[in-house]
């Protein structure tokens, strides 16, 4: 039952397609679209009493929400504060310093930044940037990890609501960008994303431009009949709108769709599984029935389930952000900042989530794949080298005995640069058996065995690293002529070459490929055999 549980057959894929298309369809006609001013307005409502109360409890006396940012700013300050003018000033900051994206990612480079006294970002056009934080010293190990993660979090509550100065002037202020628009703003500076969408007449990268615009409010706030954005007419789409949409999306039922659309194909799944059983086992009595393991027909740990809802909320997706796309465009005709709006309104957002979190799980099991199968090529270099060297267990032993393995690793410059580790090694062993409480004729034999071993390995250098270099190079060179192949193919539209370099990539792989040719895979198409992912 373990291939029917973990492979994919046409059946599974015709049902993932039709179930997202037609949940679409259900969330297109059914589905009411947001508000995304009532969006932010609530989550402005909500953010307020949180910080007040999170603001009230660390001092007393706080009266309003200019008090409590002023509390927490002055109790939870950051030295990424430093480099605002750096990343935009006030208005921009928040959005291009990647350490206040209130994100796993900007956890991340919070706690970067404690330790190398650098801040890390974009600039005005886009590309990624390194800045130093002026005044910097390197603090200890627990005081770093302290100010990049508790102070940081604290922090971040603070320019949530926008800061103190706006606040007591009667405006909302900047804000912070929410895990969505963190997520575009931090894609944006990768350098084939910046290649894909280009720049404008200002040399700013176009995708950069549009997350600052919705960051500020202008992409998709209130203009004039001249374009003009009105007096307090922006409609900041940041961490206050992505709560309130999040809100607005539950209070719509946006999520009964994506909820079906789940069920589907989970249904579907756990049916297809249990009939198969039946066919391939001799079920006539009730207690053939009672014998057969029902964990595997339940919707879980299985690869072709996950490779079912990545699909299937994928369609759900492509079809509802395209019929935004052309609702809105019908509705503002001419009119970009209306229909910028209008889209992003109609937007199902709970299904963007459900798919970023289905590919995220597919791309890490695929990522845990290529790990094992790299762990069990290391392990069988590894059992090659042990294997070449004499007393090998009282070597190894010898290894763990000193504690010096890791610094002499750590000396190896190149990939190819183990054999002078493994060298390495035994140097540091003969120098610190000389500070060992060891019997002298201990310590002569471990001096022997170290002269040996560095002897056998300096004599067997350039033959390894000759043999390893070759099959890197054999390799790397294999695999980048078939994706040429495949890209190439792809482009002129040869569907017979793509097919053959493919075939030709899975042998690399040592992987029998299902089809060679084009015709193959027609006959493969026509039959009833499942495909082997």
């Amino acid at each position: 039952m373990e291939n029917g549980k973990n492979q994919m057959d046409k059946w599974d894929y015709i049902v993932s397609i039709a179930s997202g298309s037609v949940t679409a369809a259900l969330d297109i006609f059914w589905g009411k679209d947001l508000s995304l001013r009532d969006a932010h307005t609530w989550g402005a409502q909500k953010i307020e009493n949180f910080v007040i109360k999170i603001a009230r409890s660390k001092k007393e006396g706080v009266k309003d929400l200019a008090d409590a940012v002023t509390v927490l700013e002055e109790i939870y300050p950051i030295s990424a504060d430093k480099l605002t003018n750096d990343f935009g000033g006030g208005a921009y900051h928040h959005l291009r310093d990647y350490s206040h994206h209130p994100t796993i990612v900007g956890l991340l480079f919070s706690v970067i930044s404690q330790f190398t006294g650098k801040g890390y970002g974009t600039g005005k056009n886009g590309k990624f940037i390194i800045r130093e934080i002026p005044g910097w010293q390197k603090p200890d190990l627990l005081t770093g990890v302290y100010n990049g993660i508790v102070t940081w979090v604290f922090h971040m509550l603070s320019d949530i609501a926008g800061s103190s100065s706006s606040i007591r002037m009667g405006k909302e202020g900047t804000g912070l960008p929410g895990p969505m628009l963190s997520f575009l703003k931090e894609l944006s500076s990768i350098p084939i994303v910046r290649k894909l969408t280009g720049v404008d007449k200002n040399g700013n990268n176009n995708f950069s431009v549009v997350c600052s615009r919705l960051f500020t409010g202008t992409l998709l706030g209130d203009r004039d009949e001249n374009g003009k954005i009105l007096k307090d007419g922006q409609l900041r789409f940041d961490f206050r709108t992505e709560l309130g949409i999040a809100h607005e999306a539950l209070k719509n039922k946006r999520y009964v769709p994506v909820l079906v659309n789940e069920l589907l194909v989970c249904a579907f799944y756990s049916v297809s599984r249990f009939c198969n059983a039946l066919r391939e086992t001799s079920v006539e009595t009730l207690e053939n029935l009672k014998q057969m393991d029902i964990r595997d027909f339940l919707p879980w740990n299985s690869t072709a389930l996950r490779h079912m809802r990545t699909l299937a909320c994928g369609v759900f997706s492509a079809i509802d952000v395209t019929a935004a796309g052309v609702r809105a465009a019908v509705r503002n005709k001419n009119n970009t900042t209306g229909f910028a709006l209008d889209f992003m309104q109609s937007i199902n957002y709970i299904g963007m989530a459900r798919l970023t979190v289905a590919v995220t799980v597919d791309a890490s099991a695929g990522l845990g794949k290529f790990y094992s199968q790299f762990i069990a090529f290391a392990e069988a270099g590894k059992a090659s080298l042990y294997a070449a060297i004499p007393h090998a267990d009282e070597a190894a032993a010898l290894l763990k005995k000193t504690a010096t393995t890791t610094v002499a690793i750590l000396q190896a410059g190149t990939p190819l640069g183990f054999v002078s580790a493994a060298i390495g090694v035994y140097d540091e062993i003969a120098r610190a058996v000389k500070n060992l409480d060891m019997a002298h004729e201990e310590r002569l034999l471990v001096e022997e065995q170290c002269r040996l071993q560095v002897q056998l390995l300096q004599q067997n250098r350039a033959a390894m690293e000759l043999a390893v270099s070759q099959y890197m190079y054999d390799c790397m060179y294999g695999f980048g002529q078939s994706l040429d192949r495949m890209e190439a193919a792809a482009q002129s539209g040869d569907a017979q070459g793509y097919v053959q370099a493919n075939a030709n990539l899975q042998k690399q792989l040592d992987r029998k490929a299902t089809f060679e040719t084009l015709d193959d895979f027609d006959d493969w198409m026509a039959s009833d055999v499942p495909l082997k992912l």
